[in-house]
């Protein structure tokens, strides 16, 4: 009989695409179960699904993985299909490999994932597991403009943040925009991300920016610098949009030598009226 694992959060954290904890849920299946020691395959689907909300970038409760015991060989590994959706929009399918010889308790963001084309069964599987120590929960898609969601106000002065993303001001007149951000890649493929601003929810003509990041795990660092006319009470936001998924802005935090890394930081003065 397979060992049940229980799976939780407590040191780890579960982040949204723009770095920050994420909310939402995943929904926890049974897929198939494979022997590898005999070659043996075996047909493993749970009941029911495990659905679990996540909270601010942990699950509300742990949740113990039961595959059916009514195969007719015990696996050596069990593989369970895992759909995130964050803010009710679905995300990503992934294959988690769990191993009998497995700590009984295991964190969410430590389970070994496998990368999948998209469908329902170990046929689906690309390659061997590949362990990973954090995942990035992606509401968006691939070319969809996302808005960078800023959090700490390091100072202010009649410049305020609202809506996560909206740098509002309080007097008119010319002000420069410099923002810095940083990427990471989970895989060597070129991908191309692209910035821009928007101005009362609208476009700013002319202010796209695009890199190209290609770095397996590295972090790629973007300067964004501009110079716009606003009128007391608009409201000015930094847009974003890639043609992959596997790119996302990427905080470090945690250093023993050093102050924490953002994923962005943005700096708005007033240069005249």
């Amino acid at each position: 009989m397979p060992i049940l694992k229980t799976i939780q959060t407590s040191s780890a954290q579960i982040l949204d695409i723009n770095g920050n904890n994420g909310w939402g849920e995943i929904s926890v299946r049974a897929s198939q179960a494979f022997e590898y020691d005999d070659g043996v395959s075996t047909i493993q689907v749970a009941d029911t699904a495990t659905v679990v909300a996540i909270e601010d970038g942990q699950l509300a409760s742990s949740f113990t993985l039961q595959p059916n015991t009514g195969a007719s060989n015990n696996p050596d590994k069990t593989y369970y299909i895992v759909d995130i959706t964050v803010n009710g929009l679905p995300s990503e399918r992934i294959f988690w490999q769990i191993d009998s010889a497995d700590a009984s308790t295991m964190e969410f963001t430590d389970v070994p994932k496998l990368p999948t084309a998209g469908g329902d069964s170990i046929s689906d599987l690309k390659q061997e597991a590949n362990p990973f120590g954090q995942y990035l929960l992606r509401s968006d898609a691939v070319d969809t403009a996302t808005a960078v969601t800023l959090g700490t106000t390091l100072s202010s002065n009649g410049v305020t943040l609202s809506n996560s993303s909206r740098l509002n001001v309080a007097q008119s007149g010319f002000y420069a925009i410099a923002a810095s951000l940083q990427l990471t890649s989970g895989n060597t493929s070129p991908k191309l991300v692209y910035f821009w601003l928007r101005k009362n929810g609208t476009d700013v003509p002319d202010t796209t920016r695009a890199v190209t990041v290609n770095l397996n795990s590295g972090e790629t660092p973007i300067a964004l610098n501009y110079t716009i006319s606003l009128a007391a009470s608009d409201y000015v936001e930094l847009y974003w949009a890639a043609d992959d998924t596997a790119v996302s802005l990427d905080a470090i935090t945690g250093l023993t030598f050093a102050p924490d890394a953002p994923s962005v930081l943005v700096n708005v003065t007033k240069t005249q009226l």
